[in-house]
């Protein structure tokens, strides 16, 4: 039985971490992959993301690549197939060419529209949530109840151990 309850709390813990670790927001993703004819090529392409986002490029291709900003502005590592880039931020509206400084032919354009400046007027009367549920739970949420599951799941090992 304490196996049990020993297995059961590796659970919930890896649970508990996977709810806290949740991003509040990703990264724009970005593709580096084989094309007919090309020695690669960026999708997609354009990309068109907000000003203030992030984008990551994953190489999906079969040889190696780089992001790199044509203005010298950032670049990535070489990723070889199947890596993934740290992220580059875009806090600037405006277009951004870059190229795969391995492959000068391959390249890519970021497309980065300004951010909404004014917030929304808020309605007078109270929206009816849909159907179904309140929309998506943030993490603190999903995690308070991987906690309380937990709590509960120990306490029923417990009894049937006694």
């Amino acid at each position: 039985m304490r196996l049990i309850s020993r297995l059961l709390a590796a659970l919930c813990g890896a649970l508990l971490g996977a709810a806290l670790a949740l991003p509040a927001s990703a990264a724009t993703q970005a593709m580096m992959v084989d094309c007919t004819g090309e020695p690669g090529c960026f999708s997609p392409n354009p990309l068109t993301i907000p000003a203030g986002a992030s984008v990551t490029w994953t190489n999906d291709g079969s040889a190696s690549h780089t992001a790199t900003s044509d203005g010298n502005a950032w670049t990535t590592a070489v990723l070889a197939p199947g890596q993934t880039s740290a992220a580059v931020s875009f806090q600037s509206p405006g277009t951004f060419t870059y190229h795969c400084s391995i492959h000068p032919t391959m390249r890519g354009t970021i497309v980065v529209t300004a951010a909404a400046t004014t917030p929304p007027t808020p309605r007078a009367t109270p929206r009816a949530l849909a159907a179904g549920g309140g929309g998506p739970l943030p993490p603190a949420a999903l995690a308070l109840g991987f906690l309380v599951l937990c709590a509960g799941l120990g306490l029923i090992a417990r009894r049937r151990a006694a």
